[in-house]
């Protein structure tokens, strides 16, 4: 298992978690496919993997245009220029840019996939009535 349970994103505790994160709270979510579908499904995104699925790197680091959000990322300027994958056989999934929030500040990445990112979530209403 992990830290939560499978749980339908209509339960009061899903609720609790999106108005955690709408509260300005940080919620880290460590990768891959399940991840990816953890966020889409709770929080209502639509990110899809990028083309080839798994990649090993290496990403290099993004250094985001907007002075207000460097000022916010400073504590990424001592990381590595580089995210390198491990010879563990480690990998990443890597997510489209284009299908990413918004918002979204990818850390790492390349011009067209992102596998380090910020997702700012402010809780909203869809016209479908989805948060």
């Amino acid at each position: 298992g992990g830290v939560f349970p499978a749980l339908s994103h209509h339960t009061a505790q899903a609720q609790h978690m999106r108005e955690f994160v709408a509260n300005g709270n940080v919620l880290v979510v460590a990768g891959g496919t399940m991840g990816k579908e953890f966020l889409n499904r709770f929080f209502a995104f639509r990110i899809q993997e990028a083309d080839g699925g798994y990649s090993r790197g290496p990403w290099l680091r993004v250094v985001p245009q907007d002075s207000h959000k460097q000022k916010d990322f400073r504590v990424f300027a001592s990381c590595s220029q580089r995210l390198l994958q491990g010879s563990a056989g480690n990998a990443a999934v890597p997510m489209q840019r284009i299908t990413l929030p918004t918002e979204t500040i990818v850390l790492y990445g390349d011009d067209t996939s992102a596998t380090v990112m910020h997702i700012p979530y402010c809780e909203r209403v869809s016209q479908e009535g989805a948060p």
